[in-house]
């Protein structure tokens, strides 16, 4: 996806969000290297409770640098 984001579409950036307690997604994201960029702090409210979301981002030119 984020080749296709990159090459085909000619995306400058890419973000993606997930619940802080979701370790599971945030470790997907860092392994498809997207960087932390840092948490909103109960940003949503989700079955009554506020949740925390964590950031994450990759630019075009680190994604086709390799790193």
């Amino acid at each position: 996806m984020l080749d296709y984001g990159f090459r085909v579409m000619g995306l400058h950036r890419i973000s993606a969000f997930s619940l802080t307690r979701n370790k599971a997604t945030g470790r997907v994201m860092d392994t498809g290297g997207m960087r932390h960029e840092g948490v909103l702090r109960q940003h949503i409210q989700k079955t009554g409770n506020f949740e925390d979301v964590a950031v994450h981002g990759l630019l075009r030119e680190e994604y086709l640098s390799g790193g």
